[in-house]
């Protein structure tokens, strides 16, 4: 139910916006809530890793997700797998700022079996 809302209210934004943009710049809305949904509904082992300790933003598990699917909305089609998945997963973070609560262990990598 909160995920179709959540749906239906940036459909009804974009729809609102593009009104007012030019046929080229309408704007797109990246299915993150049902990426979510959908890994919640098929491997919910894998979707407890998709957020950070405090159960609200994304670890770098859901941040590979969320990066996927932006890919995927802008470009229309999934990144190159070369791309998408290196050998070494953890190398897409090297330059990445990390939110990392004081006296708390990292946050595991996703590897390459979960890619």
């Amino acid at each position: 139910e909160f995920t179709s809302r959540l749906m239906e209210g940036y459909q009804s934004y974009a729809r609102a916006v593009g009104e007012l943009l030019p046929s080229s710049q309408k704007p797109k809305v990246a299915p993150l809530a049902l990426a979510y949904l959908k890994v919640h509904d098929e491997n919910v082992d894998l979707w407890t890793k998709l957020f950070h300790t405090d159960d609200f933003h994304p670890s770098p598990h859901g941040s590979y997700l969320e990066g996927c699917i932006l890919h995927c909305t802008i470009f229309g089609r999934p990144p190159s797998r070369d791309v998408a998945v290196p050998e070494n997963p953890s190398s897409l973070w090297d330059r990445a700022r990390r939110m990392q609560p004081a006296g708390e262990p990292a946050l595991p990598m996703p590897t390459v079996a979960e890619l």
